[in-house]
Parts: C-alpha cells; sequence; structure tokens
C-alpha cells in the first residue's frame, strides 16, 4: 500500500538530495565510466573536485550498477525499495535475536521500515545505504558475543565494508557508540575477547576498503565543515518542542499548504523520531516489561542517550561539553542522533 505509486504507477522518489546531488553523481560515474575513463576527478562542480575520494558518491557500493543497467528514475527506485525492504528483514532477525516472539519481530520490521527517520533518509541514498547496515550489525555482533556464532563473526567484516562503502560517515559513527556501549559490560567472555571481536572485523574491513577511506580522510581534513564553529555545530540541535512531532508529525506545520510555524520555523523538520502510532505502543508496552535482558538494557539506554544529546544546546552544560570533547564536534547536527532512538 505504502510503495503502491513506486511499484505500480511509474512515480518515484524526488525530493531534497536524491535529483539534486546523488543521482546527478551516479550519472557523472556512469557517463564517465562509459567513456573509459576512471572519474577520480570532477571538473563540472565549481574549480573541480575529487570524486572517487569523496565517499558520499558511493561509487564502488554494489548497488550503483543499477544505474548502469537502468535508467536514473528505475535505478533509484530499486535502490530505495531493496534497501527499504533490506533493513526490515534486518530488524526482523534483530528482533529474533534478541528473543522476541514471531509477531513482535514483523512489528518491529514493519514499524523500523516505515519510521520516520526511514522515510526522511530514503531522500538521500548515502544516508539511506548507511542506515539500513544498522539492526544487521547490531544482530551479528550479539551473535558473535553472546552465542559464539562463528558465521556471525565470519559475515561481520562484510557487513562493515558495505557500511564504509554506502556513503555516509555517520551511521557507522553511531552505531559505533551503541556497540561500544554494548561492548564495555556485556557479560560474556572477558573484555579483551569482546574487544577482538569488535576489532578484528573492523580492521579487515578498513583493510578492504583502505582505497577509499584513506583519500576520503585526507579530502575530509580540507573540508570546511572541519573548522566548524561551536555555534556552527550545534545549530541543530533539536528544539524541546519539537518532541510532539514524534507524537504528532505536523503539528506546527501543514504539508499541503507548505507552511510552518512556531520551534519549526526556519528548520530542518525533525520527524525523524516518528516511530508510528503502533511503534509507539509497541514502547509503552516494551516500558511496562519485567525484567530486560542485557541487549534491551543497552538500547534503552541508548535510545535515552541519543534524545539528551540530540536536544544539544537546550541541555544546560553541553556547550561546554561540546568544547571540552573535541570529537563531539564529528555530530555537526545533534539532532541527527535520534536515528539511535527510531532504532
Amino acid at each position: 500500500i505504502v510503495f503502491f505509486p513506486v511499484f505500480f504507477l511509474g512515480k518515484t522518489w524526488y525530493f531534497a538530495d536524491n535529483y539534486a546531488l546523488t543521482v546527478p553523481q551516479k550519472l557523472y560515474a556512469v557517463n564517465s565510466i562509459k567513456r573509459g575513463v576512471l572519474p577520480f576527478w570532477n571538473p563540472l562542480i565549481l574549480s573541480g573536485l575529487p570524486f572517487l575520494a569523496n565517499i558520499n558518491n558511493s561509487m564502488v557500493y554494489p548497488w550503483t550498477v543499477f544505474f548502469f543497467l537502468f535508467s536514473p528514475a528505475v535505478a533509484l527506485n530499486i535502490t530505495i525499495l531493496s534497501h527499504l525492504f533490506l533493513t526490515g528483514l534486518g530488524m526482523y532477525v534483530l528482533c529474533r535475536v534478541l528473543k522476541q516472539s514471531e509477531w513482535q519481530a514483523r512489528i518491529g520490521a514493519v514499524v523500523w521500515m516505515l519510521s520516520g527517520h526511514m522515510v526522511a533518509v530514503s531522500n538521500n541514498l548515502a544516508l539511506l545505504q548507511s542506515t539500513i547496515w544498522l539492526p544487521w550489525i547490531f544482530a551479528l555482533m550479539v551473535l558473535a558475543l553472546r552465542n559464539h556464532s562463528k558465521k556471525a563473526l565470519a559475515l561481520l567484516p562484510l557487513v562493515f565494508v558495505l557500511e564504509i562503502l554506502s556513503g555516509h560517515p555517520q551511521p557507522p559513527l553511531y552505531i559505533g557508540m551503541v556497540l561500544v556501549a554494548y561492548l564495555l559490560f556485556a557479560p560474556y567472555w572477558k573484555f579483551w575477547k569482546r574487544a577482538v571481536v569488535f576489532f578484528v572485523p573492523t580492521i579487515i574491513a578498513l583493510a578492504m576498503t583502505a582505497f577509499l577511506v584513506f583519500p576520503f580522510l585526507q579530502l575530509s581534513s580540507r573540508s570546511t565543515r572541519v573548522q566548524m564553529t561551536l555555534d556552527e555545530v550545534i545549530n541543530g540541535s533539536l528544539h524541546p518542542a519539537l518532541l510532539t512531532h514524534w507524537f504528532f508529525p505536523n503539528i506546527f506545520d501543514n504539508a499541503d499548504l507548505r507552511i510552518v510555524w512556531g520551534p519549526e520555523w526556519g528548520k530542518l523538520k525533525q520527524t525523524d523520531g516518528y516511530i508510528t502510532l503502533v511503534g509507539i505502543i509497541a514502547v509503552l508496552l516494551f516500558s511496562l516489561k519485567g525484567k530486560k535482558t542485557y541487549e534491551e538494557k543497552v538500547l534503552v539506554f541508548s535510545a535515552l542517550f541519543s534524545i539528551v544529546f540530540a536536544l544539544g544546546k537546550y541541555v544546560p552544560g553541553m556547550e561546554g561539553l561540546y568544547t571540552k570533547i573535541s570529537f563531539l564536534r564529528l555530530v555537526r547536527n545533534p539532532s541527527a542522533m535520534i536515528i539511535i532512538w527510531s532504532f
């Protein structure tokens, strides 16, 4: 029902970065390679920009092949729909790994696929491609640690590689935070063994993608975003009043009339935390559950932490924390942290 127009009415996603940035970059890569030229450089933007070194172009990501085979609109639809279904399947697997019932896993998968965050990132291929691997990564890590699964341990480097090639550095940063929290106090094995389970697949994945990662790091070091002031970094903090969007998505705007008011004025729409009515009911029922597993406690803590972090400058002392811990400046838009809440 949700994707009927895309499947049967010949429509596509047309908003934000896809057709303004992502699809043109894909077409530039396709046209260059068809001419027998490996696109290290794009001379068509400003005075020229590195192309292959820009990981955001996700040129070597497997799904890019569809842009060689089909028209841009069809390739875009295939990429978005396949990723939404793939992440839904990943969430189903994760729920089952966390010992949820069959119907709970199905609801979790659908809620995640149609959550405000997944719908929003569908308009940016790189962000969508990076986000969809989060449930797979967490599920494999739990299986590797808790169940001592060798298959899961063997699959982790592959999924890490796909995460890196997907094109957006922020989702890996966020899932990395969740994994670190999970590994620190996991009641499985000794700490050094848990660290090995995380770092060995990570090192293998980085070695396999070094041809892209190191040029990207060199390129990003020259970006103006690295030199952003504190005010610029935390400007994207989530206004507390916009938390109501998570329950009533259009309370400060009218999508049909394309108008906004109140705290929404002059800001990006922050509905990413909306997890649908079914999701809200599921969260309430989960909160009434008695004893929770270690994995559930980690996810609850991570979700609450992400909300506090997303509020950014509206939380007392947060600006001082940003000033003292330079690492936090990697999260240039604090409100983006609510991806962990949605997850």
